[in-house]
This record gives C-alpha cells, sequence and structure tokens, in this order.
C-alpha cells in the first residue's frame, strides 16, 4: 500500500516490481500484515474494509473480504498461523475475523 488503492510488490534483491500492481481497495489503504510464512497479507482501507490475500510467486489473490466496521480501518495483524485477523477501526471497535473457513467473526469493542 501506498496511500492508494493498489498493492505494490517488490523483489527485495533487485528493487525491482515483483508483479502487476493489484487494486486492493475502492479507498486508500490504510495499513497491511505480512503473515510470519510470507504467504498471506492482510490489508485494510478508508473503505472499512479488510482482505486477506494469497501470495506467491504469480501474484496476490484475494481470499476473503471482511465487513463489519462502520468506519476507516486503521490497524490490521495476521496471527502466526494466517488462521486470525484483527482489526481496528476509527468506529471505536477491534474485530477478530475467522480467516480460514471463515463462518463470521468475534467482536470485541472498546472506547
Amino acid at each position: 500500500g501506498c496511500l492508494g488503492k493498489n498493492i505494490h510488490v517488490w523483489d527485495l534483491r533487485t528493487m525491482e516490481p515483483q508483479f502487476v500492481p493489484v487494486r486492493a481497495h475502492d479507498a486508500e489503504i490504510n495499513c497491511l500484515s505480512l503473515s510470519a510464512c510470507g504467504t498471506l497479507l492482510a490489508t485494510g482501507g478508508a473503505d472499512n474494509r479488510v482482505k486477506v490475500w494469497g501470495v506467491s510467486d504469480s501474484g496476490l489473490t484475494e481470499m476473503a473480504c471482511f465487513t463489519g466496521h462502520e468506519d476507516i480501518v486503521w490497524g490490521v495483524a495476521l496471527s502466526a498461523d494466517g488462521g486470525t485477523a484483527a482489526s481496528s477501526s476509527l468506529d471505536g471497535t477491534v474485530r477478530v475475523w475467522r480467516v480460514a473457513g471463515s463462518n463470521g467473526e468475534d467482536d470485541a469493542r472498546g472506547g
């Protein structure tokens, strides 16, 4: 993310783009988190959404899109195993989402 709606990925060895940028959100991307194994990427945006992407040598694949925040998503993190994402929003909530086999979300409200 680069204060835009697209995800850009670079090869850090060559400093060249790894593949074509991906349109990720309908508004600016505010935060992102890469899983420990490097195969999942979570993004949060000004469109109030959290998205989880599969990362491979050929590009990014959208795996999940979570809605439920009522304002801009300002923080996102992935668990060590990639099965859970957590997000925080300007709406005063922190939400925990099940990424793999997801049937919904657990919600922890903050003030």
